[in-house]
């Protein structure tokens, strides 16, 4: 999981970037997942709740995908 953070560094700023600000009485939904977003949703930009569903790496590699 940390060489893949440290491969998507950049695109993970990028994206926060352009995120907006929430607040604690705000949801967010985050879809497909590695599992950091939905942590800094609520960390890191104020979302007082952050669901999200998963992406399953070997999952979709046994898939092809």
């Amino acid at each position: 999981m940390k060489t893949y953070l440290a491969g998507q560094r950049v695109r993970y700023i990028h994206t926060l970037a352009h995120l907006p600000r929430g607040s604690a009485d705000q949801s967010a939904l985050e879809v497909g997942t590695t599992g950091i977003f939905n942590v800094w949703l609520r960390t890191l930009l104020g979302f007082g709740r952050a669901d999200c569903t998963t992406y399953n790496m070997s999952t979709a590699e046994k898939a092809g995908l």
